[in-house]
């Protein structure tokens, strides 16, 4: 997808010097980002959208899988989809650790795509990840091939989620199941018929990938459990 414009909301709560050199490579390549950083509350994030559109929202911070730290609390995934509508955002990344699920709430109500984390990842990762992004975003002028320039070569780090009909959960199941199958094959190699079933586990979901079926709520939550959740 061909990003609108190079608009993009920046927000950094409690980064202080950190946060600086990932803030200034936005504006050396050309995006104009309205950057939020230091004491971020919710009043005063709600208070910078008020009436702004953003192409792109970018969190780099603290998050658990409630939701994404902000100064005075957590900002649960009910609030960012209530910001990404307003802002009419197409792209939502979410540079903190272990933030899949909720980037999967953001592309299952409403934004197009979702960058976001399946395990915890260290600061000078997360930066040079999003500089490379923003990087090849200019160069691509699109969301998926920016991403697949720009992820780091760690398995598991980073996923792309992309909003539509797809069954997106899948994704997160396979990348679940490809940690839990690198797990077993460093820790105990012996179990070599456990291995297969994950494998033969791995190809029944992208078949059902692939031909576009759905599965229930209730289901994906079993799978994904089953997947090391």
């Amino acid at each position: 997808m061909k990003p609108d414009s190079r608009t993009l909301l920046d927000i950094a709560p409690d980064a202080g010097q950190a946060a600086l050199p990932e803030i200034d490579s936005l504006f050396a390549l050309g995006y104009a980002p309205q950057v939020v950083q230091g004491e971020v509350t919710r009043e005063r994030l709600f208070q910078v959208i008020r009436n702004r559109e953003f192409s792109i929202i970018h969190y780099a911070g603290h998050a658990t899988r409630d939701g994404i730290a902000l100064s005075d609390g957590l900002l649960d995934a009910a609030s960012l989809v209530q910001i990404a509508r307003s802002c009419n955002s197409s792209l939502v990344f979410l540079n903190g650790c272990e933030t899949a699920e909720i980037g999967q709430v953001l592309v299952d109500e409403h934004v197009s795509y979702a960058i976001c984390t399946l395990r915890n990842v260290q600061d000078t990762l997360a930066r040079e990840t999003a500089q490379l992004f923003y990087q090849a975003l200019i160069r691509t002028e699109d969301f998926q091939a920016a991403y697949n320039m720009s992820k780091p070569p760690i398995k598991g780090a980073y996923t792309l989620l992309i909003g539509g009909p797809q069954p997106q959960s899948l994704v997160l199941i396979l990348e679940r199941l490809d940690k839990f199958e690198a797990f077993m094959i460093r820790n105990d190699q012996e179990h070599v018929d456990f291995l297969k079933a994950i494998l033969a586990m791995k190809t029944w979901f992208w078949r059902i990938s692939l031909g576009g079926l759905t599965m229930t709520g209730a289901a994906l939550g079993f799978l994904m459990l089953i997947a090391g959740r």
